[in-house]
């Protein structure tokens, strides 16, 4: 009697623990598709892609390296200089672009084209997985990024009312779907060996300090300094920090669908406040975008013996990351010295 107890509460316990993380994870998706309109109300108030990009970054990084100083943990050891430099330079090149190439995206075709783009990026990951950690590039996945071409295509022939689809507006969408990809790719790397809130903590000021020799910076109103503050908070630290508190509690590659609410999100608010709408043809080619974007966050099921247990790496997709974020992915072991 005494052990049906504890295993009932035991169970009750990780389910709450369970819902408890998808509505985090939800909670953080739906944080970050308040970037676009904020960003859209910040560009009407004068401030440039650049200025904002700086900004969200730096105010962001601040925030980052604080709860690092606050937070005490084993796994919060001191980067190891050999890794230093690779940090560095996705910080410049990874974040940093991924950051000015998101603003003018949003700024050149709108809220929904900018957002949807982004979710292109499992085609650059799978290419980019191929090159770096030699992953096969199998039927699957071929089909997956023709379903997402096919996306793109119909999105970008079919427009919608508020969505400027052109060539400059696909370029930098594709640039911060390229970018953002590089968070799945160097996320890999990273988070195998150091604490996601570490990782941001170094990388983040990298970026801030790569984006600010080319801003100019405006004359801002003090509503601009609240929204910008907005921008940092809301839709920066906020999101980082409850979608790994979130996974906790939950499964990375169902926390990665929970999070394509996004899209959903941005959209609603893209045509509540800004009338952006998209057209039927555009928007059949934005759920392509999506749904192969969904199954190339869910693990891949391999034929095993039936009395193989999974093992996590199996569990766990190789490249399973938030938006504007990587994710842990499956342990890899430490390399070797002087590699």
């Amino acid at each position: 009697m005494l052990l049906c107890s504890v295993i009932s509460t035991t169970l009750h316990s990780r389910s709450r623990r369970s819902y408890t993380g998808y509505l985090l994870v939800a909670s953080a998706a739906v944080l970050w598709a308040t970037s676009g309109p904020i960003s859209r109300v910040l560009y009407d108030q004068g401030v440039t892609p650049l200025e904002v990009s700086f900004w969200r970054t730096a105010a962001a990084a601040v925030l980052f390296i604080l709860r690092l100083r606050l937070t005490r943990s084993s796994a919060n050891a001191p980067v190891k200089p050999k890794h230093l430099t690779a940090l560095a330079l996705f910080g410049a090149f990874g974040t940093g672009a991924f950051m000015v190439s998101l603003a003018y995206a949003i700024e050149t075709g709108g809220i929904n084209l900018a957002v949807i783009l982004l979710y292109t990026s499992p085609v650059f990951v799978a290419v980019g997985a191929r090159l770096w950690y030699h992953e096969p590039l199998g039927g699957q996945k071929a089909v997956l990024i023709a379903i997402t071409m096919l996306g793109v295509v119909l999105i970008a022939t079919g427009g919608g009312r508020g969505i400027s689809v052109s060539a400059v507006s696909l370029a930098w969408g594709f640039a911060a779907a390229f970018t953002y990809a590089t968070y799945f790719l160097v996320g890999k790397w990273a988070i195998a060996r150091y604490s996601p809130l570490q990782f941001l903590a170094y990388v983040f000021p990298v970026a801030a300090v790569a984006i600010l020799p080319f801003v100019r910076f405006g004359t801002y109103l003090l509503s601009t300094f609240l929204w910008l503050a907005l921008l940092s908070v809301v839709t920066t630290y906020l999101p980082y920090l409850l979608y790994y508190r979130g996974l906790a509690g939950v499964q990375i590659s169902r926390a990665v669908v929970v999070a394509t609410v996004e899209p959903v999100i941005a959209a609603i608010f893209a045509a509540a406040f800004f009338g952006e709408l998209y057209s039927m043809q555009a928007l059949t080619g934005a759920l392509f975008v999506l749904a192969a974007a969904t199954r190339a966050s869910m693990p891949e099921r391999r034929p095993r013996a039936p009395s193989k247990r999974p093992s996590e790496a199996e569990k766990i997709p190789t490249y399973a990351v938030p938006p504007y974020g990587p994710a842990e992915p499956e342990n890899e072991p430490e390399e070797e010295s002087g590699g």
